[in-house]
């Protein structure tokens, strides 16, 4: 009976330190899953901590299709979104405002079909359009000089129109996935948190 009541109470010990050990491997993966948030808003945030016009928000659902590429974003009018804004990952443009609700808007991709935004290659300052193509990278549509462009080229907006922030980076030219093809520095595909923004002189 005495050996029985021993193991009783070394099994019971033996299970009592097995959850201290669960709990704690729970709390450390807290920890870490906590601390790659922390990193990643970090990282959107940029170095424009001080910026009132900035937003960040998560985003709640990715309507990804074969011509449709837009993101529902945590953040509304509640929070001083507005149609229009554009939307960043880290610093590089990933989209504009196109629907605002109370709680939620909804932003287009710079992937989407839909979306032609003025832009500027440099090095050379040229204006040019670039285009969604549906798929994981942009394409340069036209511009007014006939461009030799290689993998050196960076794209940003240049504000022609006054739709979007001039300077804002894009990406950069990659004619390994077809002629005038722009791959977008920000996966969209992993988009997790972004920061919405004002464009300059908007009301």
């Amino acid at each position: 009976v005495r050996f029985l009541y021993e193991y009783y109470n070394v099994y019971n010990e033996n299970q009592n330190l097995k959850n201290q050990i669960d709990q704690l491997k729970n709390e450390k993966f807290n920890y870490i899953f906590l601390e790659n948030e922390n990193k990643k808003l970090k990282e959107i945030i940029g170095e424009n901590t001080n910026n009132s016009d900035s937003v960040i928000s998560k985003v709640l659902i990715d309507k990804d299709g074969q011509f449709l590429k837009s993101i529902i974003l945590n953040k509304g009018s509640k929070a001083g979104i507005k149609k229009g804004m554009v939307v960043l990952e880290r610093n590089y443009l990933v989209g504009q405002i196109i629907e605002v609700n109370f709680t939620t808007s909804r932003a287009i991709l710079i992937s989407d079909l839909n979306s032609n935004i003025p832009v500027v290659l440099e090095p050379g300052s040229f204006q040019s359009i670039l285009s969604g193509t549906g798929k994981y990278y942009g394409k340069i549509k036209y511009s007014k000089n006939k461009l030799i462009l290689d993998d050196e080229t960076i794209v940003y907006t240049s504000g022609a129109g006054g739709n979007f922030i001039s300077g804002l980076p894009v990406g950069k030219i990659n004619n390994g996935i077809e002629s005038f093809a722009v791959e977008f520095f920000s996966d969209l595909s992993q988009l997790s948190y972004v920061k919405i923004q004002s464009i300059k002189g908007q009301n």
